[in-house]
């Protein structure tokens, strides 16, 4: 099915939104490092979230999105990924953080609540903790 293009996914968008949708959701579930070390991909999972979190957000972003919502963040990789392609748009458009806290009270990969604020507080997109 190859790779979706920008425009591809903004006229998706628009698609959806004329049948009457209220939200957007994309997932990249499966871009974790652990998950892509099975395809010998590990290395690139930075990369690949990247990629994916800047041509959804600026699809949505062109589409006059309201909010961008960055959810089930398992790891501070993805969310960094995430947020530094967001900041890349140069955009004011608000953005919402949802994290997995584990049994444990941390992400998977051991980050407090904490850290994960610090962290992405420092993030040129507007950050909302939740």
């Amino acid at each position: 099915c190859g790779k979706p293009t920008s425009d591809q996914l903004l006229r998706e968008h628009r698609a959806l939104i004329e049948a009457g949708t209220d939200a957007i959701s994309t997932i990249t579930f499966g871009a974790l490092p652990r998950v892509l070390a099975e395809y010998r991909l590990a290395d690139l999972a930075s990369e690949i979230n990247y990629a994916a979190a800047r041509m959804e957000s600026e699809a949505l972003v062109r589409g006059g999105v309201d909010i961008l919502h960055v959810e089930h963040c398992m790891d501070m990789e993805n969310l960094r990924a995430a947020m530094a392609a967001i900041s890349s748009l140069g955009i004011s458009t608000p953005v919402m953080i949802s994290a997995d806290i584990e049994l444990m009270g941390t992400m998977l990969d051991g980050t407090t609540s904490a850290d994960r604020v610090r962290d992405t507080s420092a993030s040129p997109a507007t950050c909302r903790q939740h």
